[in-house]
């Protein structure tokens, strides 16, 4: 039947109006026919679409689509429309009707791609986009998004083939640069993810929230490498492109933290939560930020919320920051898996080449960040020292530089065979295949999940076997580290199950002391201490991130119990001294009996101990090289014992050297215990004498005696795999 010349003639009037982008006028037009064709109701779609009415524009291009005579494009802006709509599946459907119809189309094989991205089906969206690549090998954007979803499958190197593709095709593709940057931030290569996002930024015309996203790449890569002061330039300068750039102010809360700012890193964090709490990390560092930094306001809703997250595998904390903040093993297990699964997904990095493994002359790899003036360093030095040279080559690898001088480390670095001194902007395929040339029989992992330790190297495998010993108290959640040394109190059989490590079991304390640790000859007055000349003082030395709110209402009960007693911690920062001031005389406590002292050099904090009477640990993180430097100098200590490996820390260490009735297992009698030994002369002297008579022969201090059994694990360790055993605990007989 043939169409009325009227609406023939509408219709082309409506074309030409559409052309001169006159779309009310289209509109007006069409809406005048009698009777609408496949052509009017396109018409009218597209008119809409420009006018942002997307309800008319989905009504007029799904009426077309039910024609016979529609045009293929009807399906493919159908499923344009519902991607921009983020309804995916019916992107989908509508441009597989078009790819169907005409089979070359371009733009049809671009966008389906694009959607099977976001649907998180990468095989078949690189199906789609290499026709398309056949169509048009010319289209920078296509092999921009081919090097993505590379990328989001794990391949790396073909992910960057292509962004070299479409920088070649366009070398101002400013987004490619930007992957190229987080590319290199995310596999270690911090140096080039400068360059490219700095080559972003000479880039004319890039949009606002990309020049910000630059800024603040570099800025997080400065922190890494150090360079703090060149970090918070350009970390700030994101934030007046883009002043909701939570990215950035993560950046600068990481750099506060680490420079010691902790209220400024706090209120970054606090900010960078008001504008999107669903990031990832940023509940998790808000809420040990507000820990640090004694705002325990709303604390326990955002760790319920926390605990929920993790059992939903969402990525919301640092394995770390979990340990300071839950006894919960299973959950730290959990949220430790996650992060692994998240961060290094990813990631490719070449497989580990198997080598021989001698039992004549094992090569043991000690790996860490932290051979300068840190607790780990002064807790190992004297095992690097001790080793067996007949048995053992020790090789250390400090994975950062330290520039300044430092006793400690020249003392480790004399106490090893073999000192490998790298940095941190060594990447992390060239770190990994560094220490895999070194080719150890045994690599020990000393930092873990702690600040600029690598796990990466450990997933992968540096070595035949890998070791997680000392710095992080839990399992690094990488199937491919072997064992973890502990001790049956810090890790009794009921969380065993808890790690994918096999666990080297010590038959006595698991931490491993430095017998040579100073007893210093100055002595240091309370009163040079800011604390008062008589009185009993109750002393807690452990890092602000330790003190959960729970120990600190404990520690309030125990002053309110006491009479002439005082509280004395380190001082971290002003604000947060005062907060705890604060809740202390809420109390009714006056807030002069709790006394900060700035962070000591180290001869001067061993000395400070001859002024403290009773040590309180805190919970569910216990303290480590504080108590034992505590009990080095002769103060007895009272812990808290929970479920966890850093909760059963303090319990480790007091039971090696007989101190058994200061370990607690519930908060009441951690303050009756305290409350008593603080209100009698008679028991604090009966603890006092138990400490000065173990303290030399506990096996805690007896440090050739637990090199002797490091040892013992490490030789059973290499016999189960040149025998080729299954993987199974190894408990070390006694000496």
């Amino acid at each position: 039947m043939q169409k009325p010349i009227i609406h023939i003639n509408l219709i082309a009037e409506a074309e030409s109006a559409f052309r001169q982008k006159r779309y009310q006028d289209v509109i007006k037009l069409l809406n005048g026919l009698t009777q609408q064709t496949a052509r009017s109701y396109e018409l009218l779609g597209y008119a809409y679409g420009h006018l942002n009415n997307l309800k008319e524009t989905e009504k007029h291009l799904l009426a077309a689509s039910k024609k016979i005579d529609c045009s293929i494009e009807v399906f493919y802006y159908l499923g344009k429309l519902y991607f921009d709509l983020d309804k995916i599946l019916n992107a989908i459907k509508y441009l597989k009707i078009a790819i169907a119809k005409h089979s070359n189309f371009f733009e049809a094989h671009f966008l389906i791609g694009t959607a099977l991205v976001k649907e998180n089906k990468y095989t078949l969206a690189l199906d789609h986009f290499f026709l398309a690549l056949k169509l048009n090998s010319n289209s920078p954007d296509l092999l921009f998004n081919i090097g993505n979803t590379y990328f989001e499958l794990g391949n790396v190197e073909k992910a960057i083939q292509y962004y070299e593709y479409c920088l070649d095709l366009n070398k101002y593709h400013h987004n490619a640069m930007m992957n190229f940057g987080v590319l290199y931030s995310q596999t270690g290569k911090v140096v080039k993810a400068i360059e490219y996002f700095g080559n972003v930024l000479k880039i004319s015309n890039v949009p606002a929230s990309t020049l910000a996203d630059a800024y603040s790449g570099i800025g997080i890569a400065f922190t890494q490498l150090g360079k703090f002061e060149e970090a918070e330039k350009h970390l700030k300068k994101s934030l007046t492109l883009n002043p909701t750039l939570i990215e950035s102010f993560y950046g600068l809360g990481s750099l506060y933290d680490q420079t010691n700012h902790t209220e400024l890193a706090y209120q970054c964090y606090k900010k960078a939560y008001q504008i999107n709490p669903e990031v990832d990390y940023i509940i998790g560092r808000y809420a040990i930020s507000k820990q640090k930094n004694a705002d325990w306001s709303d604390l326990k809703v955002l760790l319920k919320k926390i605990e929920k997250k993790i059992l939903f595998k969402k990525d919301v904390i640092e394995p770390l920051d979990l340990l300071y903040v839950s006894d919960d093993p299973k959950l730290q297990f959990e949220s430790t898996k996650n992060t692994i699964q998240h961060r290094f997904s990813k990631i490719w990095l070449p497989n580990f080449t198997e080598h021989k493994v001698s039992s004549n002359k094992i090569r043991v790899g000690y790996i860490s960040p932290d051979f300068k003036t840190h607790a780990v360093a002064h807790l190992t030095a004297e095992l690097f020292e001790l080793h067996d040279r007949n048995t053992f080559e020790v090789i250390g690898i400090s994975i950062k530089s330290h520039h300044t001088e430092n006793v400690m480390r020249e003392r480790i670095i004399k106490a090893c065979d073999d000192f490998h001194d790298l940095d941190e902007s060594m990447p992390d395929e060239e770190l990994l295949n560094y220490c895999r040339n070194l080719e150890l029989d045994i690599a020990i992992d000393l930092a873990g999940h702690t600040l600029n330790g690598r796990p990466i190297l450990f997933k992968y495998r540096i070595a035949p076997i890998q070791i997680n010993y000392l710095g992080y108290l839990g399992s690094l959640g990488i199937e491919n580290m072997d064992y973890i040394i502990a001790d049956k109190q810090i890790i009794p059989e009921r969380i065993s199950s808890y790690f994918y490590e096999k666990i080297i079991f010590l038959p006595e304390c698991f931490q491993v002391n430095d017998s040579k640790r100073p007893k210093p000859i100055k002595k240091i007055t309370r009163n040079e201490l800011g604390l008062p000349e008589h009185g009993f003082i109750y002393a807690c030395f452990n890092t602000r991130l330790k003190v959960t709110p729970v120990i600190f209402n404990a520690w309030i009960k125990i002053l309110s119990s006491t009479t002439n007693t005082f509280l004395w911690m380190i001082s971290e920062s002003p604000e947060s001294d005062d907060r705890l001031r604060k809740k202390v005389a809420q109390e009714n406590i006056h807030p002069d009996r709790i006394v900060f002292t700035k962070i000591l050099p180290f001869e001067d904090y061993l000395a400070g101990y001859a002024n403290a009477d009773l040590i309180l640990d805190t919970f569910p993180y216990n303290g480590g090289t504080t108590t034992s430097d505590a009990l080095w100098m002769g103060v007895p200590v009272l812990t808290l014992c929970g479920n966890s490996m850093p909760s059963r820390m303090g319990s480790s260490l007091l039971n090696s050297c007989g101190l058994n009735e200061l370990v607690t297992e519930t908060v009441d009698h951690y303050i009756n215990v305290a409350i008593k030994i603080g209100s009698s002369k008679e028991l604090h002297r009966y603890f006092l004498a138990i400490v000065e008579r173990n303290i030399h022969s506990t096996p805690l201090f007896n440090s050739p005696r637990t090199v002797q059994l490091i040892e013992s694990g490490y030789q059973e360790a290499v016999r189960a795999y040149i025998e080729g055993d299954t993987l199974k605990n190894i408990e070390v007989k006694p000496i």
